[in-house]
């Protein structure tokens, strides 16, 4: 990078220091951005490669009912959730590094369960449990490092009430609610999160809309942008982590069981 931007400076022409800091920060950014939405760095591979060795699940997983009790619609206070998490940098999404989980939540009993799109990776939220299992490994507490830095855990995301969520985003920053009624709008500055593994960075500003329709979720949408800690003024080109939960199908029932860890 050094290389490439000296050729374009004339003899005369200053060294591009601030340019060159300011592109080894972005980087880093990414970097760390790229970290949260992999993992250790190689769960989207493993997802990809495992994808076409693999047939995507069907139907539930062996986390809830069997079939032969399997809910209908109406009978119980759960919804449908689909989960997805990307990476936008130098102005254009980070098409490798996307994450979309499918599955059930609710809210009434606090537990949830998500499966990957692309293989047998399925995570249990169970209160402010987490646990996951990948292919063929066995349980373990934890969780598949989704989500923008310094955010709330999926776990007070998706299996909570509406007016759960909306005070504990109140606790964190600033929540308004538009004229219609149904969408409220937060913001709030990232902060240490033992949740991520990664410390808060002064600036990092996470904002978000939770879109109601009368007390039933329709969508929520968070962004973090991330500036470096010595970065003066606004960062013309940010790293950007985007959430987007959306819900669907109300009204059936959520039969999660805790797993027994260190088990198939």
């Amino acid at each position: 990078m050094i290389r490439t931007l000296a050729d374009r400076q004339t003899t005369t022409a200053p060294a591009p220091v601030e340019e060159l800091l300011h592109r080894g920060r972005r980087a880093r950014r990414t970097r760390v951005a790229r970290r949260v939405a992999v993992g250790t760095g190689t769960l989207v591979l493993v997802v990809a490669v495992a994808g076409a060795l693999a047939p995507a699940p069907a139907g539930r997983p062996s986390v809830v009912a069997p079939a032969s009790s399997t809910p209908t619609a109406g009978s119980g206070t759960g919804y449908q959730v689909t989960l997805t998490y990307s990476v936008q940098s130098q102005g254009r999404p980070e098409a490798d590094y996307v994450a979309t989980y499918r599955g059930e939540a609710d809210p009434a009993q606090h537990r949830a369960y998500l499966t990957s799109d692309l293989t047998d990776e399925e995570w249990r939220i169970i209160d402010d449990q987490e646990f996951l299992h990948i292919g063929t490994g066995k349980w373990s507490k934890g969780h598949p490092p989704v989500g923008p830095l310094g955010t709330v855990e999926v776990s007070k995301l998706i299996a909570v009430t509406p007016q759960e969520l909306l005070a504990h985003l109140r606790s964190l920053g600033s929540v308004t609610r538009s004229a219609d009624g149904g969408t409220y709008v937060f913001s709030y500055v990232a902060s240490d999160s033992a949740y991520t593994l990664e410390p808060a960075t002064p600036g990092n500003t996470v904002t978000g809309t939770v879109v109601l329709d009368g007390d039933k979720y329709r969508s929520i949408t968070l962004e973090t942008v991330l500036v470096a800690a010595s970065d003066s003024g606004a960062d013309h080109d940010p790293v950007i982590r985007r959430m987007v939960v959306e819900f669907s199908g109300y009204g059936i029932t959520v039969p999660v069981e805790v797993p027994v860890v260190g088990g198939p």
